[in-house]
């Protein structure tokens, strides 16, 4: 496994888009912001309070970014709704690596959290967003390929899925905790969209598209198309 995914399940929904967005982004790859080092500290710092470790405000994570009080309540938020879904279930991971050959041989990526419900057949999926803007749970691509991902790796068998969003620090009406079930058949649907979207991302025949997804790529101020 390399360190970075040539298919990153991140920015699967870029790809979705814009198949050529692949290719184009591994030229001129992302260089970390304060936002995204911000966000890795916040994830960080999510894991600890997970794993029932102490970390205090004014710290210093592994990278040497400073935790923030903002950090430890968002994490405490993403915390306290992770084991309340999962308080009887020990079929749990945080932080767990996850391979889907299924999609594509390239494709791999780190779920920040999954639980699995062997007596009701259910598979939970989260994702902890600490960013502002909103992500919509509903057909996120990210979570859907990390589902996938735990089928292909962990051998599981659900008849459901659910998608859980945990956004600490939006304040919209659509709630900081979201959350999205489908059918085992409707992610076997997304799963094949997911494919040959892959296989085109993966080839000379892949093309440009301008949409909203144009916005985090890291090569739109190259793009020929936008």
């Amino acid at each position: 496994m390399t360190k970075h995914s040539v298919l990153p399940p991140s920015s699967a929904a870029r790809r979705m888009q814009c198949p050529g967005s692949r290719k184009l982004e591994s030229l001129y790859p992302d260089v970390d912001s304060p936002h995204a080092r911000e966000g890795h500290a916040a994830h960080w710092v999510a894991l600890q309070a997970l794993t029932e470790k102490i970390v205090v405000a004014g710290e210093r994570t592994p990278d040497s970014e400073l935790i923030t009080a903002e950090m430890i309540e968002g994490a405490a938020l993403y915390v306290d709704y992770v084991k309340s879904v999962i308080a009887e279930n020990k079929n749990a991971g945080f932080e767990m690596p996850l391979m889907m050959p299924s999609i594509h041989s390239e494709a791999w990526g780190t779920c920040d959290c999954l639980a699995y419900d062997e007596d009701n057949k259910k598979l939970h999926i989260w994702d902890y967003k600490f960013g502002h803007r909103f992500i919509s749970v509903v057909e996120n691509w990210q979570l859907l390929y990390y589902a996938i991902g735990a089928i292909d790796t962990l051998g599981v068998d659900p008849l459901e899925i659910i998608c859980h969003i945990v956004q600490p620090r939006y304040y919209g009406v659509e709630g900081r905790i979201q959350q999205w079930a489908i059918t085992r058949e409707k992610l076997n649907e997304y799963a094949c969209e997911l494919k040959l979207t892959e296989e085109i991302a993966m080839s000379e025949k892949a093309q440009l598209k301008v949409g909203d997804e144009c916005m985090f790529c890291s090569a739109r101020h190259v793009c020929p198309a936008l």
